[in-house]
């Protein structure tokens, strides 16, 4: 079972999905529609809590990220990858904030 919620952010609107104990899916736009759609292929067992408590505390923080109010928050992430992309996301994420 995956639960999200959508809500604004400085990026349009945000969707966080999560499986219990971990987020498997952030994604903006400008559609909350298209988000729900596209969430619901890839999950197909989704369902909405709106407001729920343990997404909520999530969100803030990405949204203090986003908002330049905070650093990169430090949340349990449910990534599904290849060896290959694993690599390519923990060196990705090895860059210091600010840097390139």
């Amino acid at each position: 079972m995956i639960n999200y919620t959508i809500t604004d952010s400085p990026l349009g609107y945000l969707l966080l999905a999560a499986n219990g104990k971990s987020i498997c899916a952030v994604r903006f736009g400008h559609d909350k529609k298209k988000l729900e759609s596209g969430l619901k292929k890839e999950f197909e067992a989704a369902r909405s809590i709106q407001n729920d408590p343990s997404l909520r505390r999530w969100i803030q923080a990405l949204i203090k990220y986003l908002s330049g109010q905070k650093p990169w928050p430090l949340l349990p992430y449910d990534v599904q990858a290849t060896a290959f992309q694993r690599r390519v996301w923990e060196w990705l994420r090895a860059i210091p904030s600010g840097a390139t």
